[in-house]
């Protein structure tokens, strides 16, 4: 007759049995179409970097993303939907104000991959520009000015003036340069978030001026024009200023006010009051009144 230690034994040898068992139909389920959602796509906590935010025009819930792991449409879901797969290191992105355009710069394999072009809002791709000999990949690509004018930054500043097929070096941006601001009217007027705080320069980066905004030195980890051309920065230690007049920039919310330094922020033509801001912990935030409130994006 079994002793009670035997028939414990076998009691533990059947629940690991069992536990096997359920372990190998999880595993195969993940194989099979439609398994568990977890076994597929790309997770926003895996993205180690967003280097460009753009509100989707054609979907204005939408967000879209350029990441060192690929191109992405965030939805108000927080599903991460797959523009560019994760070989694509996107440094650079331009989006068309209905969302059917999209431009892209950046890396494939540690090696440049130039400028990149979708006519169908990021369905299909085809190249646009070769890389340029001697050059990093560019980054910070923005509109700036009619006509198809773009600016963007690699081994200094470089401009294109027909929608970034070819490229040619106009300035530099200032020492410590951490984001560009471009005046969608005009290329040569310029605001650049520096370690110094905020610079202007109004001959297209051949010069730079400090901009008095906020404590004086302290760093501006941000630059931005919203989607009516209206220009914000962060300053570290101080807050969110939005400019309200040529030479007056006003407070919009102290620093305490959140994690960390805002390091990105864009904004909606369609809905003035809309913005959307990327923290230097990676955490996107939305507003819905002019920037005086935050809460974190999505549903």
């Amino acid at each position: 007759m079994p002793t009670r230690a035997a028939k414990a034994s076998s009691w533990v040898t059947r629940a690991i049995n069992m536990m096997l068992k359920r372990c190998l139909l999880i595993f195969v389920l993940c194989l099979l179409p439609g398994g568990p959602a977890w076994a597929e796509g790309i997770s926003l906590a895996r993205i180690p970097h967003i280097y460009e935010v753009a509100i989707d025009p054609a979907r204005p819930g939408h967000l879209i993303l350029a990441t060192p792991r690929g191109l992405y449409r965030l939805t108000p879901e927080i599903e991460m939907q797959p523009l560019l797969d994760e070989s694509h290191d996107v440094t650079g992105l331009v989006v068309s104000d209905n969302g059917k355009f999209l431009l892209v710069s950046g890396k494939k394999k540690n090696k440049s991959f130039g400028v990149m072009f979708s006519g169908d809002a990021g369905k299909t791709w085809k190249s646009h520009s070769s890389a340029m000999d001697g050059s990093a990949p560019l980054r910070l690509m923005k509109v700036a000015g009619p006509k198809g004018r773009l600016l963007a930054v690699g081994n200094g500043l470089f401009q294109s003036l027909d929608a970034g097929k070819s490229w040619s070096n106009v300035g530099q941006m200032p020492p410590g340069s951490l984001s560009l601001a471009t005046n969608h009217k005009s290329s040569k007027k310029l605001l650049a978030a520096t370690n110094k705080g905020l610079k202007a320069s109004s001959d297209r980066g051949k010069s730079w001026q400090s901009v008095s905004v906020g404590p004086k030195g302290k760093p501006a980890s941000m630059v931005a024009r919203d989607g009516h051309n209206r220009p914000w920065t962060f300053i570290v230690s101080a807050g969110l200023f939005a400019r309200t007049a040529p030479d007056k920039w006003e407070k919009r919310l102290d620093s305490k006010q959140f994690d960390g330094a805002i390091i990105q922020l864009t904004g909606s033509k369609s809905d003035p009051r809309r913005l959307i801001a990327l923290t230097q912990y990676m955490k996107l935030l939305q507003s819905l009144d002019d920037g005086r409130t935050w809460q974190a994006f999505g549903k």
